[in-house]
């Protein structure tokens, strides 16, 4: 899902603006990426 606030990226550790990215619920904790971050990690897993 879209990011509604502004955060971190977990993955880069930049900042994302809200709408820029994903958030996602980890470890009882919400975290933020960047959604070319998010495209980017998906595309290592799948190779």
């Amino acid at each position: 899902m879209r990011n509604k606030y502004a955060g971190i990226c977990y993955r880069c550790h930049g900042n994302v603006p809200a709408g820029a990215g994903h958030f996602e619920r980890h470890q009882g904790k919400w975290r933020t990426q960047h959604a070319d971050c998010a495209i980017k990690a998906k595309q290592e897993k799948e190779s």
